[in-house]
């Protein structure tokens, strides 16, 4: 009897040291993510792909139950393996299509240049440098290339995947990716007064007088532009700036000479770096910022989980295993005694 309790207990114990122990430690680990706007949309994504492995071991475990009654072993052996599985292709897959991604950001900017075409009424509208008759404005007019130019960059995935820890030591804190993120979107959101708590996704009010969902101004349908839709606007706002005041260059036999200082001028100027703005960041880091968006916001909850998971397949296998085998023990010594 007292053997049987033993038995039980370690069960217990070993069932807990797989996917409950797993489950919360990536709840743990995931909490600094949990209450900041620019995670909030992916904070508890490694969580929920916990909880999915789980579900599938689970169910594949009540399958083999009743499929094979009669071989525990290969019961066993079914649940180990899908456990093996469901942890360790996801994780592949996510390496091998993620990675590129992220490391296509990383090198983008290192040769960028602006380009565009002009149609028939005469408007211009930027374009990727490689469309057919496009004008692409020369690295001397407009040098973009943030990681060459000032060293500003986007990271790699595996230089990311090594320094994302959502570390919350103080000494460490500000040395960790995710928390160096969190604190250039509160940057952004002070510099172009958008409210981290209230409005960091657009936000419509009926009582704010200010810009519409178009961008422009003197509008009374209260709209809040968020944070992907300011830096959006402002790449195009800069964009066009560059490329109207690009036109009357060339057209002007590519001299500046005579040309007037106006507001085109001075945002060409500020969009390039040729002069700070208290109003407008550079193109540069308006194309780095849209790229950490789209790329750091959904990546470092899902490393929380990648690299616990990784950890965790082996722990997983051996607990199944070994639950089998005391499964096998307890019901051979019920069969024993009931003879």
């Amino acid at each position: 009897m007292k053997k049987t309790k033993i038995l039980k207990i370690l069960r217990i114990i070993l069932f807990c040291i797989g996917f409950p122990l797993l489950l919360l430690v990536t709840a743990i680990k995931t909490m600094p993510y949990f209450g900041e706007p620019i995670y909030q949309d992916w904070c508890a994504y490694g969580i929920f792909a916990v909880l999915i492995m789980w579900a599938l071991v689970e169910i594949t475990r009540l399958i083999v139950l009743f499929a094979c009654k009669k071989n525990r072993t290969l019961q066993t052996i079914i649940v180990a393996l899908v456990g093996v599985v469901v942890m360790a292709v996801p994780l592949i897959l996510f390496d091998y299509l993620a990675g590129p991604k992220i490391d296509a950001y990383a090198t983008a900017g290192k040769d960028f240049q602006l380009a565009y075409t002009v149609d028939t009424e005469g408007i211009a509208k930027a374009v990727p440098q490689d469309t057919e008759g496009a004008v692409v404005i020369s690295l001397d007019f407009a040098d973009f290339r943030h990681e060459l130019k000032n060293g500003s960059k986007l990271e790699t995935f595996n230089y990311q995947l090594g320094k994302y820890v959502a570390v919350t030591k103080p000494d460490r804190i500000d040395k960790s990716l995710y928390r160096m993120f969190i604190d250039k979107g509160d940057d952004f959101m002070d510099f172009y007064g958008i409210n981290k708590w209230y409005n960091f996704h657009d936000y419509y009010s009926s009582n704010y007088t200010g810009f519409s969902s178009d961008g422009t101004n003197s509008t009374t349908d209260g709209f809040f532009p968020g944070v992907q839709s300011t830096v959006d606007m402002e790449i195009e706002k800069l964009q066009d700036a560059v490329i109207r005041y690009h036109r009357a260059y060339t057209a002007n036999g590519n001299s500046e000479d005579g040309l007037p200082s106006n507001a085109t001028q001075i945002l060409y100027r500020t969009a390039t770096g040729k002069i700070e703005s208290a109003e407008h960041l550079t193109l540069a880091e308006l194309y780095i910022f849209r790229a950490e968006l789209a790329t750091k916001a959904k990546i470092y909850p899902l490393f929380v989980a990648r690299n616990l998971i990784y950890i965790f397949v082996g722990v997983v296998a051996l607990s199944t295993i070994c639950i089998g085998y005391i499964n096998d023990k307890l019901a051979a010594k019920k069969e024993g005694e009931e003879e």
